[in-house]
């Protein structure tokens, strides 16, 4: 009862203000619960950071990066894929250097299926984001 009752008065709200880039509202909702940094916020155990670097929120991701240490960066969902591989993804190089330069390690981690991000960015057509791995 607890879990769901956080579920809805923090988990939903945070994911909802990742998703909108939001960080005025997601900064509120962290400060009330600093944990929430690194909980699984949905069902497939995406954090914040997945949520905001898959929706290509610079300014949220690089606020989140800021408060988060370096292994934090390495959390990774129920697929095996980290914040990092939804920047590669995505193509938006500017998130994916915010996080490298927290964690120069994102690039050899490997992803869902065992894909790494530079793989990622080049099965969805973001040649900027592959020249940038490469």
């Amino acid at each position: 009862e607890e879990h769901k009752k956080r579920y809805l008065t923090q988990c939903v709200p945070l994911h909802k203000a990742a998703l909108k880039g939001d960080w005025k509202e997601g900064r509120k909702i962290i400060e009330q619960d600093p944990e929430l940094l690194y909980s699984a916020i949905t069902s497939g155990w995406g954090t914040v950071l997945h949520i905001a670097a898959g929706s290509n929120h610079v300014h949220f991701v690089d606020e989140l990066v800021k408060q988060m240490d370096r292994d934090a960066l390495e959390l990774q969902d129920e697929l095996g894929n980290t914040a990092f591989c939804f920047a590669a993804a995505g193509g938006n190089v500017q998130i994916a250097e915010i996080m490298y330069k927290k964690n120069a390690l994102l690039p050899s981690i490997r992803g869902g299926q065992g894909v790494t991000p530079l793989y990622l960015a080049a099965l969805q057509g973001k040649s900027e984001m592959a020249l940038t791995l490469w």
